[in-house]
């Protein structure tokens, strides 16, 4: 099966077939069944792509001195935006798992251990490192005295409630503010999808989103800032549009529908994010309009990409072996990436050494991306074989078992596979 005919509930079918909510339970099984035996490449390269936008942002060397270096500057900044692009494929993936296991025996259990096989590991033995082994072979200073003073933050996935907190994420761990958006959004969210028909789910989705705007302008009004940047009611948007788009492709022909519309929705909200963006020039204070209607825009925009990465659109780029490479590791390479620039001494000496072009140092930014990416591909790369298969080899143990079908005349798709 190629990526084009990916996810099969797009696949048209008479709406005689489904429940009165419009979803066909034979499509349902079979998604669970391919779910099971394989990941879409389409969406591994979407997480490719947005690890590339964080590292972007990331993997900043310029020193501005002509226009050009003070313009590729800004676009850098752009990628934070990567960030948005992984919330909303977590809404979409994470409720389309929810809703093809609505009812089976074990929804609960299965979904929060599996979840935790994936993501505890690997985040907790990267806390323990700062929180217990580095007291021990890092001479005091006020940052590890910070680390100590604010580990339950870590501990509890909470540090999201303290990005803005100066002196309070220390050592490159800012970027765990959305590590606990996603484990807040793990905690709640099945509960919610296991409550609500999926008529129901795309009410709670829409109030979501309309929501998460009203409550960043509302930061903003009261002088919060970060609140609007970083806690997850502020955030719900991008999580919600990724969970009812996973709604929509359960439905008749949905994912079809939102991918053609995909294009010129895009578009405008493409146009939005850059006009708040580059209006501001304010980064990181983040200027009120980029804060509320530039995080909608964002949100919107990556909510289009995958849709039309789903329903098999630019597929020749979703799927290109290198996106898909870096989406297969790609949360290790999240976890590591900024924690590493702390060891990046001799990267940056090296990318000093490249001799500027017409006095601009885009070269010498070049050259330090490329070593901070091969690093963190290094060390994620052996994460994933050393460290996290083991855990993950446990998956098997509590597959995604998929629920009976909905409506009892409702034709029944394939059995998953155990």
């Amino acid at each position: 099966m190629d990526s084009r005919s990916w996810p099969p509930v797009a696949t048209p079918r008479p709406h005689t077939t489904g429940t009165a909510d419009g979803i066909d339970p034979a499509s349902i099984g079979a998604a669970a069944e391919l779910s099971e035996s394989r990941r879409d490449p389409a969406l591994d390269g979407v997480r490719g792509m947005a690890i590339l936008l964080v590292f972007i942002a990331h993997f900043r060397f310029l020193a501005p001195a002509l226009p050009l270096d003070r313009v590729l500057a800004n676009i850098e900044l752009l990628g934070y935006t990567g960030v948005d692009l992984f919330f909303v494929l977590s809404g979409y993936l994470i409720t389309g798992i929810l809703l093809d296991t609505r009812g089976a025996p074990h929804y609960f259990r299965n979904f929060y251990i599996r979840r935790a096989l994936r993501i505890l590991p690997l985040y907790y033995g990267v806390v323990a490192a700062l929180v217990l082994v580095l007291p021990l072979v890092h001479r005091h200073t006020e940052a590890l005295a910070a680390l100590q003073h604010n580990q339950w933050w870590y501990w509890f996935h909470a540090t999201n409630f303290v990005l803005g907190r100066p002196g309070a994420l220390v050592y490159n761990t800012g970027h765990f503010w959305s590590l606990a958006v996603e484990e807040q959004f793990y905690l709640v969210w099945p509960l919610i999808v296991w409550w609500s028909p999926p008529s129901r789910l795309t009410r709670v989705c829409v109030a979501c989103i309309i929501g998460a705007l009203l409550l960043r302008v509302a930061s903003e009004l009261t002088g919060h800032r970060w609140w609007a940047f970083a806690l997850t009611p502020m955030r719900m948007d991008t999580l919600a549009l990724g969970a009812l788009l996973a709604v929509q492709a359960r439905r008749s022909n949905g994912l079809r529908t939102a991918a053609r519309w995909a294009p010129i929705v895009g578009i405008s909200a493409l146009t939005v994010l850059l006009v708040t963006f580059f209006g501001s020039q304010r980064w990181p204070a983040i200027a009120p309009v980029h804060g509320t209607l530039g995080y909608s825009a964002s949100a919107i925009l990556f909510a289009c990409v995958v849709a039309a990465a789903s329903a098999g659109r630019g597929a020749r780029l979703f799927t290109q072996p290198v996106l898909r490479f870096f989406g297969k590791y790609s949360y290790g390479l999240y976890v590591f990436h900024w924690p590493l620039l702390l060891f990046a001494a001799p990267l940056y000496a090296a990318a000093a050494r490249m001799p500027l072009l017409g006095g601009s140092s885009i070269l010498q930014q070049i050259v330090f991306f490329l070593e901070a990416t091969g690093a963190s591909v290094g060390i994620a790369w052996l994460s994933w074989h050393l460290y996290e298969q083991p855990f993950l080899s446990l998956k098997r143990y509590f597959p995604n078992e998929r629920a009976e079908a909905q409506a009892s005349d409702a034709p029944r798709g394939p059995s998953p596979r155990r």
